[in-house]
């Protein structure tokens, strides 16, 4: 709505330039009097800083993103809409917190689904779905950012370094000539500890740095060995810090129970002797977690398990809002041989609100992520809520890059994810949407604007669970065995299944839709098809089921041979080009942008309604291409790139 600034109505607010002394709104109507905001504006938003006083709370701080506690501004403002902030704002106010450019964020993957850790996510637990304006105020929002936030200087955390200690702040470098354990239970920069005290992983611990000499992996010769529960308890106004300096080797089963912990710059191995990779799991009751800038690593050697684990206990004892970010997990049990489940970063049970992002992770002897449990006979609350995949690069994996198991609401977005194609049965995938006889409870699989390539196959869904919905949006997919495989195992109950906007191209056929019974519910919508062999659409042919919408399609292969489906539907249905050139940009060089001339233009009549069920559900807006144009709400463009 619009805002009035000293009596001149601008909903523009970044285009004031101004000192004031009074600010009104009108918010849903309700009056804010001139005085209860009071503040300065100029043109750069993250300058604003004001205080809200009066009917909206206790005075607090509005910072840089414009965020402000829950308790006092923003649980007020549920269900009121902002119609224009900045030019591109439109969203409910219970999403306020997090929708002004900040540019000291690391990342944004907004446009693909994926909120900030800072961000307000949704509070419902299945089986109540969540409404996108239902939010939940974590201790994130308007304290700091755990993928940004600065380390702690001494100055600031230990002001009797470094000539002294400072109690339950830990210092340790082994490679410091004046290093010694004896009679030194903290140690400090000028006589630093030779090895860590289990002290330091305590409630009481304030700090802990370690020190490394920036020495290469060697297997089994970790520089630190410790196996400790990691107890310190920080607050959303004083997280606590692990540091790793000049990256130090450790090794190797770190629990966590503890909240409001950051560790940055570790490196954590496999042991001397015993499991083969590093471990290191968020248990029941460890909440506010961000691993950053680190490695965890094996030695190639087959082993089982997981080694970034998330997994709570009960409701009472949940895992919530942990990250890991920029950091690089590899070598986890053997691969591609080994018949062992080693799997990279797995949330399972009792955890909800994760984050895997900007990571490489590669080389596992099961999956990349792997997300719930197999034959799941728990409470549907218990399943894994809420899990945020995105940026990251996946390669080289025995089994499959990602696998979602007993999960709901996990969305996989602007990652890439490739070289998974061992001929090793029915592993081998790129994605996993969703696995047949896996458990009851799983739904809400969201796989956008993901690049995917050197897999067997790109996209497989084959759940059969009642209610599942599984989303393929605006990939790119080739040079795989087959683009999209949608149920190609039997057995379905009553599932649906999107493929919309996708461009699948290079890849031995296009999409298999076969195999699946009635009453699945399968829609696919606007993709392209390009040089994908014999047949580029394989549509049910037993079970008695039938694609329920094939629309608004083009197959072609550039060697002019017959690009073909065995679908009925095909050739009636509104919009499909079979055989016919969509008019890439520059192919040779994967260039799959649209010409001016291409006949895929324009040709979706109306958006599909998964855009709008998304920010139903997420009060995200997900209506954009695979590198963010906006898809228009009519006479849209056919695959993953839209004309601007």
């Amino acid at each position: 709505m619009p805002i009035t600034i000293n009596g001149t109505t601008d909903a523009r607010i970044g285009l004031v330039d101004t000192s004031m002394s009074a600010f009104t709104a009108d918010l849903d109507g309700t009056h804010v009097a001139p005085g209860d905001v009071v503040g300065s504006m100029n043109p750069v938003l993250g300058s604003f800083v004001s205080a809200l006083e009066g009917q909206f709370g206790s005075s607090t701080s509005v910072d840089g993103q414009f965020r402000v506690r829950p308790d006092d501004f923003t649980s007020q403002l549920i269900g009121n809409q902002i119609q224009t902030i900045d030019g591109d704002l439109n969203v409910s106010l219970g999403a306020f917190a997090s929708r002004f450019t900040d540019a000291a964020r690391a990342f944004d993957y907004r446009k693909w689904g994926i909120p900030y850790p800072t961000d307000p996510v949704p509070s419902a637990i299945m089986p109540t779905l969540p409404t996108g304006a239902d939010y939940t105020n974590h201790e994130w929002i308007g304290t700091y950012d755990p993928c940004t936030i600065a380390n702690p200087t001494h100055a600031d955390i230990a002001p009797n370094w470094p000539s002294a200690e400072q109690a339950n702040c830990y210092y340790v470098d082994q490679f410091d000539g004046a290093a010694t354990d004896t009679a030194n239970p903290y140690g400090y920069p000028d006589k630093p500890r030779v090895s860590i005290p289990s002290a330091a992983f305590g409630a009481s611990s304030l700090y802990l740095e370690i020190h490394g000499n920036n020495s290469a992996w060697v297997e089994g010769a970790p520089q630190y060995s410790i196996d400790p529960t990691i107890t310190m308890a920080g607050t959303s106004t004083t997280p606590k810090f692990v540091v790793g300096v000049d990256g130090p080797w450790l090794a190797r089963d770190w629990d966590i129970t503890g909240q409001h912990l950051i560790f940055d710059g570790l490196k954590m191995q496999e042991r001397a002797s015993g499991n083969q990779f590093a471990r290191f799991t968020v248990q029941g009751g460890g909440k506010y977690i961000c691993f950053r800038n680190g490695v965890l690593r094996g030695s190639g050697a087959s082993d089982g398990g997981q080694c970034f684990g998330m997994d709570g206990t009960d409701a009472d004892n949940l895992v919530e809002f942990v990250v890991l970010y920029n950091s690089e997990i590899h070598d986890i049990g053997s691969s591609p041989t080994g018949t062992a489940d080693a799997h990279c970063w797995r949330p399972t049970y009792w955890c909800r609100y994760l984050w895997c992002l900007d990571n490489t992770i590669h080389n596992a002897e099961g999956d990349g992520v792997q997300v719930g449990n197999s034959n799941n006979s728990r409470a549907v609350a218990a399943s894994a809520h809420y899990v945020y995949i995105a940026g990251n690069d996946f390669y080289t994996f025995r089994e499959n890059t990602i696998d979602c198991k007993n999960s709901y609401h996990v969305i996989c977005a602007k990652n890439t994810l490739h070289d998974c194609d061992f001929n090793d049965g029915s592993n081998d995938t790129g994605v996993i949407m969703s696995n047949n006889s896996e458990g009851p409870n799983t739904a809400y699989h969201w796989y956008i604007a993901n690049e995917i390539y050197d897999c067997s196959p790109a996209l497989r869904f084959s759940g059969n669970q009642t209610g599942e919905r599984t989303f393929a949006i605006c990939n790119w997919v080739h040079d795989c065995d087959t683009g999209i495989a949608f149920a190609e195992y039997g057995g379905l109950n009553t599932v649906d299944e999107y493929i919309v906007h996708n461009t699948i191209t290079n890849c031995a056929g296009g999409m298999l839709l076969e195999g699946f019974g009635a009453p699945a519910e399968i829609e696919v919508v606007g993709n392209i098809s390009y040089d994908c062999g014999a047949t580029h659409i394989e549509a049910p042919t037993n079970n008695g089921s039938t694609v329920s919408t094939l629309e608004d399609q083009l197959t072609y292969n550039s060697d002019t041979s017959n690009a073909e489906d065995n679908a009925a539907s095909f050739d009636t249905a509104a919009g499909n080009q079979e055989s016919t050139d969509p008019e890439f940009t520059d192919p040779a060089n994967d260039d799959f942008t649209l010409k001016a001339t291409s006949p895929a233009l324009g040709v979706v009549a109306t958006r599909h309604s998964v855009f709008t069920e998304f920010n139903d559900l997420y009060g995200i807006d997900i209506a954009y291409d695979y590198v963010g144009n906006p898809i228009p709400a009519t006479n849209a463009d056919a695959g993953a790139w839209q004309k601007p």
